[in-house]
């Protein structure tokens, strides 16, 4: 059995794009939402402790610039991690 199959990879990716996405809407300060999370705090904290690994990977690995661009590409990954184990959930071969 193939485990990295054309179909599994496009879900990943889908999914590590799309909860990427919503992660920047939710916590960037360029986000358009961001004046509502000002003032509705819940959600802001819930992305915050689902992406608490790459922030504690990016503050081990101080980098001394584009400390935006390399904690989003962790965030990708981590999102694309949890996608990959998804399609390996709910992508089973039929037989």
């Amino acid at each position: 059995m193939k485990i990295f199959s054309r179909f599994r990879v496009s879900i990943s990716l889908t999914f590590a794009l799309l909860a990427s996405l919503v992660t920047w809407l939710i916590l960037s300060e360029n986000s358009p939402f961001d004046h509502y999370f000002l003032y509705h705090v819940s959600g802001r904290n819930l992305v915050g402790r689902l992406v608490f690994v790459p922030y504690v990977i990016l503050l081990l690995i101080r980098p001394a610039f584009w400390d935006d661009q390399i904690s989003y590409a962790l965030i990708f990954a981590q999102w694309f991690l949890v996608g990959f184990v998804i399609s390996l959930v709910s992508c089973r071969r039929r037989t």
